[in-house]
């Protein structure tokens, strides 16, 4: 009996795996598909609510996704030319900066070397920019030779946007069933491991609810805390740079990284001190230390059971094997495999050959 558990334990697994490698073949499929999977996670819990006020599930779907969607737009109508104005406002800034770094950190640099630099940054970055300009009434045939590209791969093109008009309509149909399927896979083995499915099931369900509701949750408190903080260090952008770090955040680290990356050279650019360097990392610092103190174990809490190792290492794994499907997929699936390993686990420790005394 315990023999056939772990048989039917491994086949699941080799069929996962197989899954996985299928899934990151058919990448322009999966992504929308793994984006509706994450809006049903999110959704569903305040889908269960409106059931027990007794509206029709169909009704609340269509109610939720509805909502969702008219933020999405008016995010798009209202947020991004703020940001758009933001980045202009910097690039209008950016001469300035440059000489005011040649004057300020190029002698302190050449001073801690002992000799000239063989290259004036400040001065190359202001060719590069003066190249560009020349370069722009060439815009319109290069514009031309890159509408040549798209006809080219005009099927390509319509791919994607038939992938991304199809998100709302996974989310709708994994909402519609998202109480049974998991019932309908279970009944689909033979009755005598049901219960071992069950379980799995029951405990990977949890640990998914608990990282994807939780995640979003997080990365929404992240950007708030980021932007009001960077807002306070006087940089430029700082909606766009603590936006950025809060959404990036779905792949946890990543969006610390790039934020704080981000933000130091900013920091660098307009004020050419240490002092306001410093000022950004202790944003970035707090805003770690909130999330690891406060906002994960409270909203996401033990139930993935992760180690940050594991999931930088699972992050890295799943980048390296499967692209941006990986990454993406990468958490959940640890956790679904945490989850399995442990009911393995259990298995084995109750198993008479375990037990039986030397």
């Amino acid at each position: 009996m315990i023999r056939e558990r772990i048989g039917l334990t491994v086949w699941g697994l080799a069929a996962v795996a197989a899954g996985l490698w299928l899934l990151a073949r058919l990448e322009a499929v999966v992504v929308p598909l793994l984006l509706g999977w994450f809006i049903a996670y999110a959704l569903d819990p305040v889908l269960d609510r409106l059931e027990t006020w007794r509206i029709p599930r169909a009704v609340g779907i269509f109610l939720l996704l509805s909502g969702a969607f008219l933020l999405a737009f008016l995010s798009v109508v209202v947020v991004i030319p703020a940001f758009v104005e933001q980045v202009r406002g910097a690039a209008g800034a950016l001469p300035g900066y440059l000489e005011a770094t040649r004057g300020s950190w190029l002698p302190r640099i050449e001073g801690l070397l002992g000799r000239p630099l063989p290259v004036d940054p400040a001065a190359s970055l202001a060719e590069i920019l003066k190249a560009v300009g020349a370069n722009l009434p060439d815009l319109g045939s290069r514009a031309a030779a890159l509408a040549g590209a798209v006809a080219a791969n005009l099927w390509r093109l319509l791919g994607t946007l038939l992938g991304l008009a199809l998100i709302p309509v996974f989310a709708f149909y994994l909402l519609l069933d998202f109480n049974g399927l998991g019932e309908r896979v279970v009944g689909l083995l033979p009755p005598r491991h049901q219960g071992l499915a069950n379980r799995i099931l029951s405990r990977a369900d949890e640990a998914l609810g608990a990282f994807v509701r939780g995640q979003i949750t997080v990365c929404a408190s992240l950007a708030l805390v980021y932007s009001v903080g960077l807002g306070f260090t006087g940089i430029d952008m700082p909606w766009v740079v603590g936006t950025l770090a809060g959404v990036l955040f779905l792949v946890p680290y990543l969006g610390t990284l790039v934020g704080l990356v981000l933000a130091t050279l900013l920091a660098l650019l307009k004020f050419h001190d240490l002092a306001h360097v410093l000022a950004v990392w202790g944003v970035f610092a707090a805003g770690q230390a909130l999330e690891g103190f406060v906002l994960t174990p409270r909203l996401v809490g033990n139930r993935v059971g992760l180690h940050p190792v594991a999931v930088i290492v699972a992050i890295l794994a799943g980048g390296e094997l499967f692209g941006a499907v990986g990454v993406l997929l990468a958490v959940p699936s640890a956790a679904v495999l945490r989850v399995t390993l442990a009911e393995l686990l259990a298995l084995y420790r109750t198993s008479a050959w375990y037990r039986e005394e030397a």
